[in-house]
């Protein structure tokens, strides 16, 4: 019987959490034995991640002129882990 598989669906935004990144790359990192996906977000700052297997995963959310931002442990079933991402301006973060 095959697993069924899920995925991960969120919004990224700038620090304020109401200005929406258009284009942030967000990947889904497998902790050992799950699937690798990634996705960019729309006009919305919305993502959607398909294909993942059910387990844990690292997110990261990265965008030009912005500090990677990275969120452990996220489970992925095969309903959505809908996970709102903030990403901070990369000139705020230092200095």
């Amino acid at each position: 019987m095959a697993a069924t598989l899920g995925f991960i669906s969120g919004r990224v935004t700038q620090a304020d959490g109401l200005t929406a990144i258009i284009g942030a790359a967000v990947a889904a990192h497998p902790d050992p034995g799950g699937t690798f996906g990634s996705a960019l977000t729309d006009i919305n700052g919305d993502y959607t991640i398909t294909g993942l297997t059910p387990g844990t995963y690292r997110a990261q959310a990265q965008a030009e002129g912005f500090a990677t931002q990275w969120y452990n442990g996220k489970p992925v079933h095969h309903l959505s882990d809908h996970v709102v991402r903030r990403l901070e301006n990369a000139r705020d973060q230092h200095g």
